[in-house]
């Protein structure tokens, strides 16, 4: 039997040395569905796996059903929030900022609305498509989310 004083003294040396460092090509990163709407958040690595480290919301984060992942981010949808460990193929690399972005994606060419909340206004920071992003004919904004359409994909600043 380990005597007391080992285990609170391992305790300690625990706390001190602080938690364990990620390992090379992990890293955590918070995604929301905010409105109970579908939203993305992008990686700048390549995402093989992630899980979920913390829920947030009382929404249930189900993997498969509100929650994901593909090659380039997490997706969320109903309501889930949480934070998540994320596996990539690049060592080290920490997630993007979120703030005052949204990533939208027209997938199969078809309309996607991305539910983000309130919207003053949007600006197109960056496409990722190779289908043109033109606002007011495959891309605009309402006061509660961006829509994408024929194939358009991008980040979208937020005001």
């Amino acid at each position: 039997m380990t005597p007391l004083p080992s285990i609170v003294a391992a305790i300690l040396i625990a706390l001190v040395a602080g938690p364990a460092t990620a390992q090379p090509g992990q890293f955590t990163m918070r995604c929301e569905s905010r409105n109970y709407g579908h939203n993305f958040c992008a990686s700048d690595s390549r995402v093989v796996s992630a899980s979920v480290i913390r829920q947030r919301s009382r929404a249930p984060c189900i993997l498969g059903r509100t929650w994901g992942w593909r090659g380039n981010g997490i997706w969320v949808s109903d309501g889930c929030e949480a934070d998540f460990a994320v596996q990539s193929t690049t060592p080290n690399r920490p997630p993007p900022s979120n703030a005052g972005h949204v990533v939208c994606e027209s997938h199969e060419y078809r309309y996607n609305f991305c539910a983000v909340g309130r919207v003053r206004s949007a600006q197109l920071v960056q496409q990722r498509s190779r289908a043109p992003c033109i606002q007011g004919r495959t891309w605009g904004w309402t006061r509660d989310g961006i829509w994408v359409d024929q194939g358009c994909e991008g980040v979208f600043r937020l005001r």
